[in-house]
């Protein structure tokens, strides 16, 4: 219902009319008077009414923003704690930046990171962090962009020397803090420590040198034994190409030399968590047989779980080649000694035997006709008899070598000077 003030009604009483009628009629007029006075007060009063309701309703929706205010600011004081405390927890250093790389705040991780306190990054820019470790013109530079050219920085590595903490390598990141979808001139550094990673990498990239500069043949398989990858001495030793063998079973160098459970054994044993090793023959792309020291390994990854094996292969044709004449030549030499020995032993025994009648005969003839012989001819038959002699012993020293070897008589330390008196 809409409220409003009525205006007062004039009524001006027609003179013809009879005395009875103009006086009601004056008398009409006079209460749509009152009554028009009556309905101004209904209205002004109604009015106050209206301000007095409006003034309520204006102090409730006050009172309501005020709590809503208040129930904001909470919210925002406990989320700010919770982002806080959330940044607090994180293992990556993080900095706040101003515009001039001046340092608003850092988490838990970056001081402990780093050895640092609150008050030796408080009012610091970042090059002024520590001892200037981090005061690297390039990577200054790219922070200063960041606000004026809108731009960010994304996984810059940077291997920083830290007094005290010897060298570290860093993964950082970048970018501008964005709040409630509006660009303020603050600058959020993400920090990640990959040292460990990147010397975990270089060591990765030294044994995959190593593997590809190997002299013996190197290939992987995965776990159902397709070869995943060979390095360039199994070319050499193959003649396969990687292309030609990659995503193939190793059985492509099977030279059908062994029984058809010698493999299913090897398999058996690497598939169990054992190293196998053995001697196999395999046959090169050209058809030609060559024979290999092969070690199989299976591998492990990080979670101790088998992904795959590695063989080890070693080219041994040559040294099988070398023992096989090798041993040719020590039986040679096995039946030449035990000839020489024989030898060794008929001629001593048929050469003693002359010997024995030269040094008797002489001895003889020193008795029976030694008074007829002058001292010359006394010391020309001792000669004989002593030459004899010492050809006896040498024939007999002479056999004893010859049975070196073969007898169980162990070697004994002898006086090298007796040989010599």
């Amino acid at each position: 219902m809409v409220l409003g003030v009525v205006a007062p009604f004039v009524v001006l009483a027609e003179p013809e009319l009879p005395g009875l009628a103009a006086h009601a009629l004056q008398l009409f007029s006079a209460v749509l008077l009152v009554g028009a006075q009556v309905s101004d007060i209904a209205g002004s009063l109604q009015q106050a009414k209206l301000s007095a309701m409006n003034l309520s309703w204006l102090n409730e929706e006050v009172q309501s923003e005020i709590e809503e205010r208040k129930w904001t600011e909470s919210l925002l004081h406990e989320s700010r704690v919770f982002a806080e405390s959330i940044v607090e927890t994180i293992r990556e250093p993080l900095l706040v930046l101003d515009s001039e790389l001046r340092v608003i705040k850092g988490n838990r991780s970056f001081f402990e990171t780093f050895s640092l306190t609150v008050e030796q990054v408080a009012d610091r820019t970042l090059p002024e962090i520590g001892k200037g470790e981090w005061d690297v013109p390039d990577l200054v530079e790219k922070m200063r962009e960041i606000i004026p050219q809108g731009t960010q920085l994304e996984n810059y590595e940077i291997t920083l020397e830290f007094d005290g903490l010897g060298t570290k390598t860093l993964l950082l990141s970048a970018r501008r803090i964005y709040q409630n979808d509006v660009e303020t001139n603050l600058i959020l550094l993400a920090m990640q420590d990959v040292t460990e990673r990147v010397a975990a990498q270089a060591e990765v990239r030294r044994l995959a040198q190593g593997i590809e500069c190997a002299a013996e043949s190197i290939l992987m398989t995965d776990l159902d034994g397709v070869i995943r990858y060979v390095n360039p001495a199994f070319t050499t030793q193959t003649g396969y190409a990687p292309e030609e063998v990659i995503g193939k079973s190793p059985a492509v160098l099977n030279s059908g030399e062994h029984e058809p459970n010698f493999f299913a054994k090897m398999w058996e044993a690497i598939r169990s968590g054992t190293v196998w090793c053995g001697e196999v023959t395999n046959r090169r792309k050209d058809g030609t047989l060559y024979d290999v020291s092969l070690t199989v390994a299976p591998v492990f990854n990080q979670m101790n779980e088998m992904v795959g094996y590695v063989s080890v292969q070693n080219d041994i044709t040559e040294l099988k080649r070398a023992k096989e004449q090798l041993a040719r030549r020590a039986e040679e030499l096995a039946r030449s000694n035990a000839e020489l020995e024989q030898f060794a032993y008929v001629a001593s025994h048929d050469l003693q035997e002359p010997l024995r009648m030269v040094a008797s005969y002489c001895q003889l003839l020193q008795r029976r006709y030694g008074d007829r012989l002058d001292r010359d001819a006394h010391d020309f038959i001792g000669f004989a008899v002593d030459g004899a002699k010492r050809m006896q012993v040498l024939i007999n020293a002479l056999l004893e070598y010859s049975r070196v070897g073969t007898r169980a008589r162990p070697l004994e330390p002898t006086d090298s000077g007796l040989a010599l008196r």
